[in-house]
């Protein structure tokens, strides 16, 4: 059988797989599917943040756009100003 610390180490790491799966998988011993469920959380984490990531790089890619056209509208009205 399978210590408590190594289950409470997966329940802690991963707070979102369902604690009843956790927990059946400690009594049972199958220490197999509660790496597994560990993994599925991990890897959607993952997922969410490589999201997070995008939208933030095509925000950062949107405002220095916006910063060029801002340029070349400044440029365009000093031009007029001549």
């Amino acid at each position: 059988m399978y210590t408590c610390g190594i289950f409470w180490e997966y329940i802690k790491e991963a707070e979102r797989v369902g604690l009843v799966d956790l927990l059946t998988c400690r009594a049972t011993g199958d220490l197999a599917e509660a790496e597994g469920l560990v993994e599925a959380v991990a890897a959607e984490e993952e997922a969410s943040l490589d999201q997070c990531l995008q939208r933030d790089a095509a925000d950062e890619v949107l405002a220095e756009e916006e910063g060029a056209h801002e340029e070349l509208r400044v440029i365009e009205r000093d031009r007029g100003d001549q």
